[in-house]
């Protein structure tokens, strides 16, 4: 219910933002570097927050299957593929962040809980992986020690 939450206030603040966008004086257009919320949690766009809330429906359905123990990657099927969306989620917000991501995933499972719980409660990549819980949590930090 969270996540859902997170979704809909992240395409909010978008939204309620684009009447401002509009209201700039005329005059030649300016090309602006994406807009930050705060460091590092980027303010998403509709398109963006459209897909995110398709990422999460998907993590959630594919998350939802039962499984017994932990499944290998081979063994990961559709749980792999939404979890290499997730991967490029992270990777999509910068090397700084991603490496962020990699160091905390040597730590440990412990360690890159702690990262994502760090993350502003709207972060996309916080919303994602949210969504997945300990299985993708478990399947993401074997990820991205590799990585």
């Amino acid at each position: 219910m969270r996540v859902a939450a997170a979704v809909v206030v992240a395409a909010a603040a978008v939204t309620a933002a684009a009447p401002l966008a509009t209201a700039a004086p005329s005059g030649p257009a300016t090309v602006r570097p994406a807009a930050v919320a705060d460091s590092g949690t980027p303010e998403l766009t509709p398109a963006e927050a459209a897909e995110l809330e398709r990422l999460v429906a998907e993590i959630k359905r594919e998350f939802a299957k039962p499984t017994n123990g932990k499944p290998d990657v081979s063994a990961f099927g559709g749980k792999g593929e939404v979890g290499k969306k997730v991967v490029e989620l992270i990777k999509k917000a910068g090397p700084k962040f991603y490496r962020a991501a990699v160091d905390a995933a040597k730590g440990g499972t412990k360690s890159f809980n702690k990262w994502v719980d760090d993350l502003k409660w709207y972060h996309p990549v916080r919303v994602a992986i949210s969504a997945g819980g300990g299985e993708l949590v478990d399947w993401l930090v074997g990820q991205l020690m590799g990585g």
